[in-house]
Parts: structure tokens; sequence; C-alpha cells
């Protein structure tokens, strides 16, 4: 931006003076080519936004959307500073009346409009890590954590023998520099003969079965329903991304929100087959320390 349009634009948003600092100071930051006019009626002053002559929203000066031009495809847009526009907690009005939520503004082709998370076509789904991680931090009706009680199964290095059951994080950390850790393991034998062939093989790794393993509130998203909810889809809980850093980007964002909000775990679809077998993630050493009821037996592979 240069300095003339910059100063242009900080004096159009300046003229609205009821707006909070927070969103005036995201909009001063929209891209040159959205164009910024102030319209006045009476009293009221309202922010208008235009990509050329095609009107995209309507903003009054306490911070209320309208007149929103929609669209459900396309690419979140980067503002002057690199980051994306996303805007949280918003007011806006839909043909429904007035409602809060968090909106971002797309590019599909030549067009922008904005995009109302969660609303328009079937349902919401993230199109990145970072708009899922948005989406789920606006969830206010968690799904029903549900319980699990049977035999699982786990791989590990030999050399972690004498560690079968504790957490050992795994050394990576993903784009946000949050380390990965929890104690991973299979519903059933098969499943994890899975894993262990898509990480390498059997050789120098021993697989254990515990007889009896039951915990509860787990984030269950084997159910469709929850999938639905949280925003994500099943082929997204296996997108392997070919760069290490954001690896499972959209996983990890499911699996951060879930310990955030008090889960003990995560139960999802293994990540090398479709609905093959069933992984239970555990977050918390105590938490598996009380779920263990039974033994803890070596098997053969």
């Amino acid at each position: 931006m240069t300095k003339i349009s910059e100063g242009i634009t900080n004096g159009v948003i300046k003229g609205l003076k009821k707006m909070p600092k927070h969103l005036s100071g995201a909009l001063k930051k929209l891209p040159n080519n959205i164009v910024k006019e102030v319209q006045r009626a009476g009293t009221k002053s309202y922010l208008i936004l235009k990509l050329n002559t095609t009107r995209l929203a309507k903003i009054s000066d306490d911070a209320l959307f309208s007149e929103m031009k929609l669209l459900q495809e396309g690419a979140v847009i980067k503002l002057t500073d690199g980051s994306d526009a996303i805007f949280e907690n918003i007011r806006y009005i839909d043909d429904l009346g007035e409602k809060t939520g968090t909106i971002t503004i797309v590019k599909n082709g030549d067009e922008l409009g904005f995009r109302i998370l969660g609303k328009g076509g079937t349902r919401f789904i993230a199109k990145s890590g970072t708009e899922l991680k948005t989406f789920l931090n606006g969830i206010t009706e968690l799904p029903t954590g549900v319980p699990y009680s049977g035999k699982t199964y786990r791989y590990i290095g030999s050399q972690y023998a004498d560690e079968t059951v504790t957490i050992i994080h795994s050394g990576i950390t993903d784009a946000g520099n949050r380390l990965r850790k929890g104690l991973y393991l299979s519903e059933t034998k098969p499943g994890n003969i899975i894993e262990v062939g898509a990480n390498g093989g059997t050789n120098g790794k021993n697989l254990f079965e515990i007889t009896d393993f039951q915990v509860n509130n787990l984030l269950d998203i084997t159910d469709p329903n929850t999938i639905e909810i949280l925003g994500t889809t099943f082929e997204q809980m296996k997108k392997i991304h070919p760069n290490d850093l954001i690896q499972y980007e959209f996983t990890q964002e499911i699996a951060i929100w879930a310990k955030n909000n008090g889960y003990s775990g995560v139960k999802f679809y293994g990540a090398h087959g479709s609905t093959d077998y069933v992984n239970l993630l555990i977050f918390e050493q105590s938490t598996v320390n009380t779920a263990i009821k039974g033994s803890i037996n070596s098997e053969p592979w």
C-alpha cells in the first residue's frame, strides 16, 4: 500500500468513530483493490466496500455488516500484513436477521466476496488448517464425548520396551511450533499392523496388547455428525502434506481444540486405510494410567 492510498484508507475509516478499534485496524489492512467509501444517512455513517463497481458489504459505524456479497467457494485472501482476512465475533445481517459469527473474504477467480463460516450450501468445510482453527474456536455447542472399553494395541521401538504405555513426544513440531504429543493406540491388532507397515515395518519394533482399556470423554471423529459439526471431512483427517512441518494440518487443529476443550483424547480412523481400523489418541499420562484395567502383554506379529 502506498503512503497516499494508506492515508486515504485511514482517513475514511477514521471517520467511523464508533467502530471498534480491532475491526477498524483490520479493515485498514484490506488490499488496495478493495475500495472503501463512507456513506452517511442522517446521523448514521457506513463504510462501503467495493471491488470496482461491485458492492461487497455495508458496515455501520457500530460494526454491523449487511448487504454482503456472499461466495461459498474460493480461497481466503491475505491482508496487507500477510495475515488471513478472517474476522471473528462479527455482527451481521442475513435473510434470517442479525447474527454473530466468523466471516472471511474469499477470492474465486475474478470475484471477491464474503463467506460466513458454517453458513450456506450443505455445510461448512474448512479449506485449510488455519480456517479450521478459526471455525473450531467459534463452536459453542460441543459434541458429546464417547467412552471406549476393550482391548487396545500399540507398537513401539524395541529401545522403548520399558515404556510401553508412556507418552513420548515425537520431537516434531508443526507449522505453529506446537509439539506433537500423545499416546497412540489401535482398537485392533490388524489395525496396528497397518500402522507399523506404513512406518517402516516391524523390524526393530515390538507389539503389545492391553487386555482392558477404559476411557471416557473421547472426541469421536469416526461419527459423521461430529465431523460435520467440526467443519471438516474424513478425507481431511487422513490428509498428509508433503511438507513435514504441516503434516496432518487438519488433524493437528482438531487435536489441539479437543484437548483445550476438556476431551481426554480423540477416536479416529487410521490414516493408512479407508475405514479399515480405528485409533485412539490419549492426551495425558494420568488418563492413560487410569484407563489401564487389564494386563499388558507382548504379542507376536
